[in-house]
C-alpha cells in the first residue's frame, strides 16, 4: 500500500505493509492529486520544479553536497530520472485514468 496518509487513510488502516512517500513526491502529489480527480487540470504539461536542502538529497559523503560546495547557491540533481519521478506519475495516472509523464526537476538549495 502506498502511504500517503492524507489519500490513502482507508485502505492504510487495513494494509499489512505500508511504504512511505519521500518528501518530494508529498509535495507534489498533495496539491495535484485533487486537481486532477477534478477535472481541473489536464494530465499533459505537469512540471514540478522542486527546491530541497542539503538535508533532502539523502546522506551522501559526495563532494557535491558538501555545505561548502552548495552554499549560497541552487543547482538541479537527479536529472532526467530522479528515483521518485516514477512513484508520482504512477499516483499522478491514477488520478488521471490515463498515464501521466511530468517534467519533474529537483534543485538542491542552500
Amino acid at each position: 500500500m502506498y502511504g500517503l496518509p492524507e489519500i490513502y487513510r482507508a485502505e492504510i488502516k487495513k494494509a499489512s505493509l505500508v511504504a512511505s512517500p519521500g518528501c518530494y513526491p508529498t509535495s507534489i502529489l498533495l496539491p495535484v492529486l485533487p486537481l486532477l480527480r477534478a477535472g481541473l487540470i489536464k494530465p499533459t504539461g505537469i512540471i514540478a520544479d522542486s527546491l530541497s536542502g542539503v538535508s533532502g538529497a539523502g546522506r551522501k559523503a559526495e563532494l557535491d553536497y558538501l555545505f561548502v560546495e552548495c552554499n549560497e547557491s541552487a543547482r538541479p540533481y537527479g536529472v532526467p530520472k530522479h528515483r521518485h519521478l516514477s512513484e508520482i506519475e504512477q499516483e499522478l495516472a491514477l488520478a488521471a485514468g490515463e498515464p501521466v509523464t511530468i517534467q519533474f526537476t529537483p534543485h538542491l538549495i542552500r
